[in-house]
């Protein structure tokens, strides 16, 4: 077992990527207040995920893509307190793409297709769901999953970062130091 790091180590390791950038997706359903509190955070930018003009109740419970500034309190909040209070608010990417490229593959993952040719949206954000399915998909599913980045799934206890090696899925879990009391 990988020895435990301190929240400062893993969240260093985010942003340690030359030419880096940090983004968010956030479930409305975990995460209460989202639009709100996005008008009153420090961020590079945010978007919904769902196209289109939401109304409020939509608007509550839609998923949103943050870009994360490294020296924001709502950075903090979010790897730091949110993981115990929202467990499964969604996940971390880490790539070099701009918030309105992500933006844009991350609603090309909203949509699943149903054994029958129908569509169906699905939560692919969802931190347990997505680790459960990860082993069952193809090597080119992986490849439009992944698209160059990684995943971070942020958790209380651990961090576990997800991407492809050689064409192979690759798991890190990294253990979260316990903070002293």
């Amino acid at each position: 077992m990988a020895a435990a790091l301190s929240y400062a180590q893993l969240r260093a390791s985010l942003f340690a990527r030359t030419g880096g950038r940090v983004h968010a997706v956030l479930d409305g359903r975990v995460l209460p207040g989202l639009p709100a509190r996005f008008a009153e955070a420090r961020t590079v930018g945010w978007d919904c995920l769902q196209r289109g003009a939401l109304g409020p109740e939509a608007a509550r419970m839609a998923a949103y893509i943050v870009e994360l500034d490294p020296a924001s309190d709502f950075t903090d909040w979010l790897l730091s307190e949110a993981p115990s209070v929202h467990p499964g608010w969604g996940l971390v990417w880490v790539s070099t793409r701009p918030l309105l490229a992500m933006r844009e593959h991350c609603r090309s993952l909203g949509d699943v297709l149903m054994p029958d040719g129908s569509r169906r949206p699905w939560r692919w954000y969802d931190p347990e769901l997505l680790d459960a399915l990860l082993p069952e998909l193809s090597p080119s599913q992986h490849d439009e999953l992944f698209g160059g980045a990684q995943i971070v799934l942020v958790g209380p206890r651990a961090w576990t970062w997800l991407g492809l090696e050689q064409g192979v899925l690759a798991r890190d879990e990294r253990p979260l130091m316990a903070a002293a009391k």
